[in-house]
């Protein structure tokens, strides 16, 4: 449904613009790094430092969000006039959190030291159709705005590691994959700089509103526990956001498997959303035939 809403757009597009002449194209590259939204994974990244908190000593580091990106972008435009233009472009966006939080809990006379890891890393490839305008500023800068409709496929992959020592000695590593398919919309606003003849250098914030929606890939299970190993693969994993109630408290958490925690509080679950809204600062150069 996505691609076709935008294959419609690219065609309306293709038969609105007028002939194409070569001196009216220019090409636009650019990268940076910005800020992203993390939706239930970073709500959830938060309650889970705050359980462990509570639950253990000698707490060290923690779960990291994932609230920050690189990007990079190429696009092509055709100038409808001195001042408007409309494109094409695509794009490689890349977002990693990884963190590791350790401590001890006791039980009676035991004592175990935990370890939990977690890495969650996503790359996009958004394709996005644009409109844009360039005003002139003076002889050599202009102020260019534009806005569009994003298309991005997105591939997501998770990590997890669990290790116990003490009493009864265990490891568990977890991973899930998968893709999905996004479509939002995103503007930008910047300066160009001429440089010399067709060569301008780019300065640029962009923001996007996007979000790709639950999904559901394949995993592995892998560990030992007491020296005894274990293994299982498969399909139909999700990460799931649920709250859960422990020692009088409520916990905002997440969890991966075929369905929510048994434990999970009544009403309170449902596959998890990220979110990868957010806003980028980006440097390059725009190059006109």
């Amino acid at each position: 449904m996505k691609s076709r809403a935008l294959g419609g757009l690219l065609l309306s597009l293709s038969l609105w613009l007028p002939p194409l002449d070569a001196a009216h194209v220019s090409f636009k590259v650019v990268g940076g790094g910005g800020l992203v939204s993390g939706g239930d994974y970073n709500v959830g990244v938060k309650g889970w430092n705050e359980w462990f908190r509570d639950f253990h000593d000698r707490v060290s580091g923690g779960l990291e969000p994932l609230d920050r990106s690189l990007e990079g972008e190429a696009a092509v435009a055709y100038e409808l006039n001195s001042i408007f233009s409309a494109g094409l472009a695509v794009g490689l966006r890349g977002m990693t959190a990884e963190g590791e939080a350790s401590g001890v809990t006791r039980l009676l006379d035991l004592t175990f030291e935990t370890r939990e890891r977690l890495l969650a890393r996503i790359q996009a490839v958004p394709l996005t159709v644009f409109c844009s305008a360039r005003i002139p500023l003076g002889e050599r800068v202009r102020l260019a705005v534009e806005a569009g409709i994003e298309n991005a496929w997105n591939r997501l992959t998770f990590e997890s590691v669990s290790e116990s020592e003490g009493f009864l000695p265990s490891r568990e590593k977890y991973s899930l994959s998968a893709r999905t398919q996004s479509l939002g919309l995103r503007a930008a606003a910047g300066v160009e700089i001429a440089l010399f003849r067709g060569l301008a250098f780019v300065a640029e914030i962009c923001g996007r509103s996007v979000k790709p929606g639950s999904f559901t890939g394949s995993y592995e299970r892998s560990g030992d526990i007491l020296g005894l190993a274990f293994g299982e693969s498969g399909d139909g994993h999700s990460l799931w956001f649920y709250q859960q109630q422990i020692g009088g408290k409520t916990y905002t958490l997440l969890a991966f498997g075929p369905s929510a925690p048994a434990t999970a509080a009544a009403g309170s679950s449902r596959q998890a959303t990220l979110g990868l809204s957010g806003v980028s600062l980006r440097l390059g150069v725009r190059y006109s035939l």
